[in-house]
């Protein structure tokens, strides 16, 4: 009887053993750590007659660049990166110009919205003349908005970082993997995204404020970044042993088209986090406008 007690007992210890040793499957997950940001940074003159004229300017139209303004195909497919830039090129107008206005009409101005300046505008008009015939007092020219993607790439040292994880796709500890694992699962990572992962976005905004009748009361420029930590942290969850691994789903995401699933209309994530990063933007610029 001596000598099957110790075979269980030896049989558990090895059991205990096994993950450790590769035989079991397991999760790990992979995220990508963010870029150092590029820093902030503003550039903004407020002429002297900025302030004597805030009591009387109760309208605020908005222009729009040019680069919203022209008309650009429709364009669909691709996924990966390639979805993100487009998101990033066909969000950043609709996103920022929305929030600016937005934040004007909290400041208790009126708004004439960059759409309505369009339309409302006459063959061989300026901006600045049917800002005024449409109303407004001051004309907001916002010249340029530029969303940049930033990307963790090949190049980046330790940019992939992988984690112990279960079902649900948890970032639990640090993997503890072999050297031949390891060296498996970074590469299947830059072949995941071969472009670069995106886990960030730079947001620069140019805009200038004048009278309708052309007297410049406030020049800005600002350049805000995000790192979108939390929003794309656990991009890939893998499930495998030693060098053979395979993508999962999280349990906790249920697949496109099932009930709780992602919608066609859903926000994703970068959408989201580009939609603050305007809103900042936007109630610093109206801040200064407004002196509040």
């Amino acid at each position: 009887m001596t000598t099957p007690r110790r075979f269980r007992i030896w049989a558990l210890a090895a059991a205990a053993a096994l993950p450790l040793a590769g035989c079991f499957k397991s999760y790990v997950a992979v995220s990508f750590r963010p870029p150092a940001l590029p820093p902030g940074s503003e550039q903004i003159a407020a002429a002297p007659a900025l302030a004597s004229a805030r009591p009387a300017l109760k309208a605020v139209a908005v222009q729009a660049p040019y680069g919203c303004l022209a008309a650009v195909p429709e364009t669909r497919g691709g996924a990966g990166l390639a979805a993100h830039l487009r998101t990033l090129d066909e969000g950043r107008c609709e996103l920022w110009l929305g929030a600016l206005q937005e934040a004007l009409a909290r400041a208790g101005l009126r708004v004439v919205g960059w759409k309505e300046l369009l339309a409302g505008g006459q063959q061989g008009e300026t901006a600045s003349a049917a800002a005024a015939r449409l109303g407004a007092d001051a004309l907001l020219r916002v010249t340029a908005i530029d969303a940049v993607p930033l990307l963790a790439t090949e190049r980046d040292d330790d940019a992939v970082q992988l984690w112990s994880s279960n079902g649900a796709g948890d970032l639990l500890a640090p993997a503890s993997l072999s050297p031949r694992a390891r060296a498996g699962l970074v590469a299947l990572a830059h072949d995941r995204y071969p472009d670069g992962a995106l886990v960030g976005l730079r947001l620069t905004v140019e805009a200038d404020l004048v009278r309708t009748g052309g007297e410049p009361l406030l020049a800005y420029r600002r350049t805000l970044a995000d790192d979108l930590s939390g929003t794309l942290q656990a991009r890939l969850l893998l499930r495998g042993r030693d060098t053979t691994w395979r993508p999962v789903r999280p349990a906790h995401v249920p697949a496109a088209g099932t009930p709780g699933g992602a919608s066609p209309g859903a926000e994703d994530p970068l959408t989201e986090r580009l939609r603050a990063l305007a809103r900042a933007v936007a109630a610093d610029l109206v801040s200064r406008i407004s002196g509040a």
